[in-house]
């Protein structure tokens, strides 16, 4: 198991023991701006959807959703929370 796998089973399992009643969503990261991280993150969406799906944790898969549309969804440089249009 790697490492980050971990991270995500202790995670996890500190919201089940400090919430139990809780109902747990995870959302996956969206692809990033930059194409040389998007493997790195989709790697890491992956390790961690398959820790959510063996905790039955249900998934908001926002990559999959951004994927593939126009680069407009993503935020100018320097700039945090907004949408670009252009």
């Amino acid at each position: 198991m790697l490492v980050v796998e971990v991270f995500f089973c202790a995670v996890v399992a500190i919201y089940k023991e400090k919430a139990p009643k809780a109902k747990l969503i995870w959302a996956s990261s969206t692809p990033p701006k930059a194409s040389s991280r998007a493997k790195k993150i989709h790697e890491l969406n992956a390790l961690a959807a398959k820790v959510m799906k063996e905790n039955q944790i249900s998934i908001d898969d926002l990559y999959a959703l951004i994927d593939g549309w126009p680069k407009i969804w993503h935020a100018p440089s320097g700039k945090k929370n907004q949408m670009s249009l252009w």
